[in-house]
C-alpha cells in the first residue's frame, strides 16, 4: 500500500534507541531490536508500540554490555550475543534472565566477537563470530543453558548513567564491578 512505518527514536527511554543494530521477530509478531549503547534489547509490538526492554546495561549475567545479535528459538526463549563480552545470554520472553550459554565444562561459552544469531528449523543455533571470520553451528542441550541465574547487578541509573555508558564504551575497566576488582562470570 506504499505506507511506511518506523519503530523508535533516539534516546534512552523505553521505545527509544541508541545504536539499534540487529532485529528478530517473535512468534507472536513482536519485533526485538538490539539497542547497543543502551545495553538492552527493545521489544516492540507488531503495531510499533514499545513493550519492554530485555537485559540492562552491565557486565554480569542478565546484563548486556554491547548486545549485537538477537534470535528467538521455537519455545520463545530470547538469545542475545554480546560482541564485547564474547558470550550469548538467554532470556525468557518476559525479560527474565535464564543464563549464559555454557561449554561442556559448565563455563560461559567464549566466542570471538559474536554478532548475528539465528536458528534453523531443527533448533540449531548459528552464531556469526565477527572476529574469527566464521559462522559456528551449535546444538544446544539442557546443560548448555543451566537453571535460572541470579539477576545481574544493575549499572548506574539517573543522569550519570548516559555518561557512564559513553565512557565505558572505550573503558570497560571503569565498569562496576570490574573497577572494584570484583569478578563476574562473564
Amino acid at each position: 500500500d506504499g505506507s511506511l512505518q518506523y519503530f523508535g527514536e533516539a534516546g534512552e527511554n523505553l521505545g527509544q534507541l541508541n545504536y539499534p543494530f540487529m532485529a528478530a521477530t517473535a512468534a507472536g509478531g513482536d519485533l526485538l531490536v538490539t539497542d547497543v549503547l543502551n545495553g538492552r534489547v527493545q521489544v516492540f509490538s507488531d503495531a510499533g508500540r514499545p513493550v519492554q526492554a530485555i537485559g540492562s546495561y552491565g557486565v554480569d549475567v542478565g546484563n548486556l554490555y554491547r548486545p549485537k545479535g538477537v534470535a528467538v528459538d521455537a519455545s520463545g526463549k530470547v538469545f542475545v550475543s554480546d560482541g564485547t563480552l564474547g558470550v550469548v545470554q538467554v532470556f525468557r520472553d518476559t525479560g527474565l534472565v535464564i543464563d549464559v550459554v555454557r561449554d561442556a565444562a559448565g563455563q560461559p561459552l567464549r566466542l570471538d566477537t559474536p554478532s548475528g544469531l539465528t536458528f534453523d528449523r531443527e533448533g540449531f543455533l548459528y552464531v556469526v563470530e565477527l572476529g574469527a571470520s566464521r559462522v559456528r553451528k551449535f546444538k544446544l542441550t539442557a546443560t548448555a543453558i543451566a537453571a535460572p541465574a541470579a539477576p545481574g547487578r544493575a549499572a548506574a541509573a539517573g543522569p550519570a548513567a548516559g555518561k557512564q555508558r559513553a565512557c565505558t564504551a572505550c573503558h570497560v575497566e571503569w565498569m562496576e564491578p570490574i573497577a572494584s576488582g570484583v569478578p563476574t562470570p562473564l
